[in-house]
């Protein structure tokens, strides 16, 4: 994405909030926050975060919250990448 000129904002799992930290320290270092953005927080978060009208969502994770990030993505026409389930993308 960012190769391609694209700004990137992620959104990691609030069941993982040390990694979380790892990489929004990472990130910061590295990128300017107008080019890669960590938001960390809980489904609260989360449902605000699938409310913004991206240009495309990427979300990787159980399909039953598939459902959800699909659904409100919808509402802003957002295209969707889902990788839904399993435990390898193989």
């Amino acid at each position: 994405a960012l190769a391609a000129g694209n700004r990137v904002m992620v959104k990691p799992s609030e069941l993982t909030p040390r990694f979380s930290a790892v990489l929004a320290e990472a990130v910061a270092r590295r990128f300017g926050d107008d080019e890669v953005a960590v938001i960390q927080g809980g489904p609260d978060v989360a449902a605000a975060f699938t409310a913004l009208p991206f240009d495309h969502l990427l979300f990787t994770g159980s399909t039953r919250v598939g459902r959800i990030v699909a659904e409100a993505a919808a509402k802003n026409l957002t295209p969707v990448t889902l990788e839904l389930g399993g435990k390898s993308p193989a």
